[in-house]
């Protein structure tokens, strides 16, 4: 029998995971369609992980531009923080860099201004995302969505910061020197990561490279 998440939602696969939960395909069983969960065992996790995890919900689900993938529910059951999104197409842009070795100048472009327009519509609500970099970015039906805000920097209007002082947080290749220092990341960090990307993008590489 497929397992029920708040009796509404039943997954179906498991899509992957990392540090900040687990990402099932599932089905929305009202309203009869496929969807995306990021589930958190709340039982294994610490304060902190379920605070971001919450956090992220947040993040995503007061963002409205069709860059940044759609949050449609959160909660908890059964001792699992989840999360419900659109299920992305995909694939990410590090698994077209890995296949193809690099993308087109014009595609480049497309997913330029994509995710500019996504983390604008960001920033403008006070979010700083933190992790930019080819994993984070979904090709969906055409488009290009930015996803994963567990590690974004919320406006004071969200509560007390995550991350101790002098702790840096993203991914070393795609991290702007001030978040590589411990320093306050800023909006133009996420700038900085997107210049990395695209670099990454149109040659295989990111510009540098190390822990």
């Amino acid at each position: 029998m497929a397992r029920m998440i708040a009796n509404r939602y039943e997954l179906l696969e498991r899509l992957g995971g990392g540090g900040m939960g687990q990402v099932f395909n599932a089905r929305d069983t009202r309203l009869e369609r496929e969807e995306a969960i990021k589930t958190v065992d709340s039982a294994e996790s610490d304060d902190t992980t379920l605070e971001r995890f919450r956090r992220e919900a947040v993040a995503t689900a007061g963002l409205s531009d069709p860059h940044v993938v759609s949050i449609y529910d959160a909660g908890f059951d059964d001792g699992d923080a989840y999360i419900v999104m659109e299920k992305l197409t995909g694939p990410s842009l590090a698994e077209r860099i890995k296949a193809e070795q690099h993308l087109s100048i014009p595609e480049t472009l497309d997913v330029a201004l994509a995710v500019a327009s996504g983390l604008t519509a960001a920033h403008k609500v006070g979010v700083v995302h933190r992790d930019i970099k080819p994993g984070n970015v979904m090709f969906h039906d055409g488009s290009v969505k930015i996803v994963d805000f567990g590690i974004a920097q919320l406006g004071q209007q969200h509560g007390a910061a995550l991350t101790a002082p002098a702790t840096a947080m993203g991914t070393a290749a795609y991290m702007s020197p001030e978040q590589a220092m411990g320093k306050q990341a800023t909006d133009k960090s996420d700038w900085y990561a997107l210049g990395c990307l695209l670099m990454a993008a149109l040659t295989g590489t990111p510009p540098f490279r190390g822990e």
